[in-house]
């Protein structure tokens, strides 16, 4: 049974989190332009970009925790009693399209997880293997450059990121337990020592890029430490129950392998735009885009925290029926998510100059000039990031995935386009994702989040008879 715990709490360590993340890359990538320049900020951020891909590996098993976590607590919450419990009928005066009956408890849903997440795992470090391995035939790095730094960062931070990803089920089950404050503080504290390594480290600077890259593997074990350790200590998990459901491994499986359809769009947007500068324009143009893909990024983690403490939230409410709290959290969280974004895009755009000084200890006058385009499409996109946690709470992640994948493609195609044919250049591969973005996130995803909001009844006598709708259509 989910605990309450005051929201406020909840966004305060979310936004905490979040600003904490914007630090420690921020100065993990002033650290690198200060020693490497932009060829070696170029690689980090190539890097960081291509190993990303590690993230399609668990097949979106983290959310498709939170959401059935959410459902079966529910079940488990609104089930009469064992010995009063009637023979389950079939409703037929109010059926429910494609559903599927799941029996198992939240704890088999953890330990189901659990089991597919540690097998996620393994398949996550073989293709780290092979990405380590052809890294530098992949892509245009000429030899000799940084030394040997390359294979090992990449190395480091793939099975670094494996590491994360395997501690996402102990997240899960904080977040949908009302420990969602908890799990913030854990992931605080894992980049607070990232970027403690990072500047002990930094001594060696022949070795500097392969350092931050065993700081990122040794501050993400830990991360799993602690998130295995708290996720024992502050839920209900009892090592002795819990078994290893068929179905519900199933369950997880579809859901999370549409929705990690939908986040192979994440690698059609900055990861691809990188490998197309790295292979239409010049490795050194990576190095003058990346400052302002961080600055996106860092713009983008302020509503991140929250659109993350909003997810396991709404697939609570959308579990118990209530459908208006799930407006309120969608236009509500949209409009403050628009505002801040509004707000901290002007305060950047001005301050632009001042920040780049202080931050790399140049002007970047040729970064300060696309700036304004980055922030367009990071003010729209952003904005979106509620109506996504309301969606995946619901279960829609179909239309979602598709809507998603058709915009990706397009910002890549147009990109190619503009860079290829047009010789637009830089500017070029910025204006195909505004398009691509603005299509998704400022037209398709209001009025289909409204839509399905509108259409969205749950229906009570599933929710107790523990009938879970997987709703992927």
């Amino acid at each position: 049974m989910p605990r309450t715990n005051s929201i406020k709490l909840d966004l305060a360590s979310a936004y905490l989190a979040s600003a904490v993340k914007i630090g420690i890359w921020a100065a993990v990538s002033a650290i690198v332009f200060w020693y490497s320049f932009e060829a070696g900020l170029g690689i980090l951020s190539l890097v960081r970009s291509t190993i990303g891909i590690l993230n399609y590996t668990t097949l979106g098993l983290g959310p498709a925790m939170v959401h059935l976590l959410a459902k079966q607590s529910q079940v488990v919450a609104s089930a009469p009693p064992l010995e009063t419990t009637p023979e389950r009928v079939l409703n037929y005066a109010s059926p429910t399209r494609d559903t599927r009956l799941l029996t198992g408890t939240p704890d088999d849903v953890f330990k189901t997880g659990q089991r597919l997440s540690a097998f996620f795992a393994v398949i996550g470090i073989l293709v780290m293997i092979v990405i380590a391995r052809y890294f530098r035939g992949l892509f245009v790095i000429p030899t000799g450059m940084l030394g040997n730094n390359v294979e090992p960062l990449v190395f480091c931070t793939g099975l670094g990121l494996v590491f994360r990803l395997l501690s996402d089920a102990f997240g899960a089950r904080l977040q949908v337990e009302g420990s969602i404050w908890i799990d913030n503080v854990i992931l605080i504290c894992g980049d607070v020592l990232f970027v403690v390594l990072v500047i002990l480290f930094s001594r060696d600077k022949d070795w500097l890029l392969a350092h931050v890259g065993l700081a990122f593997l040794l501050s993400s074990t830990a991360l799993l430490i602690a998130r295995v350790f708290a996720g024992t200590l502050f839920t209900y998990i009892d090592p002795r129950l819990g078994r290893f459901n068929s179905s519900i491994a199933s369950f997880l499986i579809t859901f999370g392998t549409i929705l990690t359809l939908a986040n192979v769009a994440d690698f059609l947007y900055a990861p691809t735009d990188f490998i197309l500068i790295n292979n239409l324009i010049n490795p050194a143009t990576a190095g003058i885009y990346s400052p302002a893909v961080q600055i996106d990024a860092a713009l983008l983690l302020l509503v991140t925290g929250l659109a993350s403490v909003i997810f396991p939230r709404a697939a609570v409410a959308h579990a118990g029926g209530n459908l208006q709290t799930l407006r309120t959290y969608y236009v509500r969280g949209t409009i403050a998510s628009l505002g801040l974004l509004l707000l901290a895009g002007g305060v950047v755009y001005f301050a632009s100059p001042f920040i780049f000084q202080l931050w790399l200890r140049n002007p970047m006058t040729t970064t300060q000039a696309i700036l304004p385009l980055v922030l367009v499409h990071t003010i729209v996109g952003g904005s979106s990031g509620v109506g996504r946690s309301i969606l995946l709470a619901m279960g829609k992640v179909k239309p979602f995935t598709v809507a998603v994948l058709c915009a990706g493609a397009l910002n890549v195609i147009l990109s190619f386009t503009f860079v290829k044919y047009l010789h637009l250049g830089l500017p070029g591969i910025i204006l195909g994702t505004i398009i691509a973005v603005v299509a998704r996130c400022a037209i398709w995803m209001p009025w289909y989040t409204l839509r399905a909001l509108r259409r969205g009844e749950v229906n009570p006598q599933n929710a107790v008879d523990g009938v879970v709708p997987p709703e992927l259509i």
